[in-house]
């Protein structure tokens, strides 16, 4: 009875917190940038010819046409939500997504890794991860979804016999596919991946079995790989094969650390390996992207404060000062609850029950160090190598002589503790309030056939996909972008509804030359709106 009491307060407990996640850390546009083929598919949004144009990434696959919704991001996420966007076509319904995605990584753990039930449940009071599949902005669902019950599927492929093989092998080959549609950084997490599956042995005890089946286990391995591969050759991107456009980006993005010199293409990886150990213990600064550092980097004249001040919040205000005592707060207790699980490694002779551990940690160095050399420097990166480490963290506590859910407590307040730290501090303006207020009074101005148009980073993603008032959205930025706009535009006698961060009337006449801007007075700070109409 006291089991099931204690139980159910951390279930109530974990739905605090995700509830707080979503109500007090706001969302910002790149969370909604995955579905962007989906806000495309609605007619209102299909006049976004511009920056994230909905005609910009034109994908063929087996005579199969779309749209990706972004220069690296599939339509599988897209596919995914579009059931839950059209039963509930609110904000919430990505949340919802999230909550439930993250269930599907804590069963496939379960499965993976043999956890009980009550060690499932530690997941959803781990902060990284729950944070992470409420704020996405990867995207990253699936591939945590995968990553979490591959090793359950080659568990199942090994212990069959036979033809019963072929399915689970199927199976996951499909789901590495899905997973490489999605997101083809999927193809740098296969290191970390076959050694968390090496680790799964241990835990479900047929490493002994798998060594005896290493010829099929091998051959699995070699036709998901080529399986993958050949998805991104054979699906032509913008008109070449996606792996040939990807790995244009790639060299220009090395032509760019070329050019930054030699100190460069060897300093980032590391210090993006640096980042990448950060978040393994740094929960408050999951959120980076919405957070202001920068604004509380820029306070201090000493460089070296500056760099620091980057990642965490060093101020002379008393908040700032008590928002860093939490995160110090925070890092150490991970820091040490990391060193309690690993410590059997290195204080006994090596035993073959603490080889789960040693696999384990391995799996979690692999994670971050291609991660690293993939380029990845955010959360949305470094979060798979979160996986491993939850999973240590759940076993290696399983074997200390402490309460049964004292992890549990431990996570919720250590959750609690970096919501708190967050919430002390300032958030950028990109992710501001006033987007909101300032676009639901371009709606209430607009008629029908008007466009509004986001003229800075922060709107459109969200506005395009929520399709309010059926109202035509649109990401004109530059010059160039506008220009073409107004041509579009004008000559169908409409007005464009301008919102823009940090601008004045002065900056939007002089983006929409000749034509009649008026300033509509919304009370807003940062964000402001203007009405844009042809000169006549």
């Amino acid at each position: 009875m006291q089991e099931r009491i204690q139980r159910t307060v951390i279930i109530v407990i974990a739905a605090v917190i995700a509830l707080l996640i979503v109500v007090t850390i706001p969302w910002h546009m790149d969370e909604f940038v995955a579905y962007h083929a989906l806000a495309c598919w609605q007619h209102a949004q299909q006049l976004n010819f511009y920056r994230l144009s909905c005609s910009g990434y034109p994908t063929e696959i087996f005579g199969f046409k779309y749209q990706r919704s972004y220069t690296y991001i599939g339509i599988s996420s897209s596919l995914l939500f579009s059931p839950f966007y059209f039963a509930f076509h609110s904000l919430y319904s990505h949340y919802i997504v999230g909550f439930l995605s993250a269930t599907v990584v804590g069963a496939g753990i379960k499965k993976s890794f043999n956890f009980s039930r009550d060690q499932a449940l530690a997941l959803f009071l781990y902060f990284p991860v729950v944070f992470t599949f409420l704020h996405s902005n990867g995207p990253e669902r699936i591939g945590l979804m995968v990553i979490a019950w591959s090793p359950y599927l080659i568990q199942r492929f090994v212990l069959s016999a036979g033809g019963r093989k072929f399915p689970w092998g199927v199976i996951l080959i499909a789901l590495w596919c899905l997973a490489v549609e999605d997101k083809p950084f999927f193809i740098f997490l296969f290191p970390g991946l076959l050694s968390l599956t090496v680790a799964s042995f241990f835990a479900v005890d047929i490493l002994g079995i798998a060594r005896m089946k290493w010829k099929n286990l091998t051959q699995l391995v070699l036709c998901g790989l080529f399986a993958v591969f050949s998805e991104l050759l054979l699906m032509q991107a913008n008109g070449v094969s996606y792996a040939r456009f990807l790995a244009h980006d790639w060299r220009y993005d090395t032509i760019l650390n070329q050019k930054s010199g030699l100190a460069q293409m060897v300093l980032g990886p590391v210090r993006r390996l640096l980042v990448g150990l950060l978040f393994a213990f740094d929960w408050p600064y999951y959120s980076h992207r919405t957070t202001d550092f920068e604004h509380l980097s820029e306070a201090s004249k000493n460089p070296v404060v500056q760099v620091i001040a980057q990642y965490l919040p060093i101020g002379s205000s008393t908040i700032v000062i008590l928002s860093l005592v939490l995160t110090l707060l925070v890092s150490f207790t991970v820091i040490w609850l990391i060193a309690k699980s690993i410590k059997p490694l290195f204080v006994s002779k090596f035993q073959r029950q603490n080889a789960i551990l040693f696999a384990l940690l391995v799996s979690f160095i692999i994670f971050q160090g291609s991660i690293a050399i993939s380029g990845g420097w955010a959360l949305h990166h470094f979060i798979y190598a979160q996986i491993p480490l939850f999973i240590l963290l759940t076993i290696g506590y399983s074997r200390l002589a402490l309460p049964k859910f004292g992890l549990h407590w431990l996570f919720a307040f250590l959750s609690c503790v970096s919501l708190v730290s967050i919430g002390l501090l300032p958030t950028q303006i990109k992710v501001s309030s006033e987007i909101d207020e300032i676009f639901n009074q371009a709606i209430e101005l607009s008629h029908p056939d008007d466009v509004i148009n986001c003229g800075s980073w922060g709107c459109y993603a969200t506005y395009s996909l929520l399709n309010k008032g059926d109202r035509s959205v649109t990401y004109a930025e530059t010059d160039g972008e506008i220009d073409r706009l107004q041509i579009s535009v004008f000559q169908k006698n409409v007005r464009v509804f301008h919102l823009c961060m940090n601008c004045d009337i002065g900056i939007v006449q002089s983006l929409y030359v000749g034509q009649s801007v008026n300033e509509v007075d919304t009370g807003t700070k940062d964000w402001h709106l203007f009405e844009v109409s042809k000169n006549d």
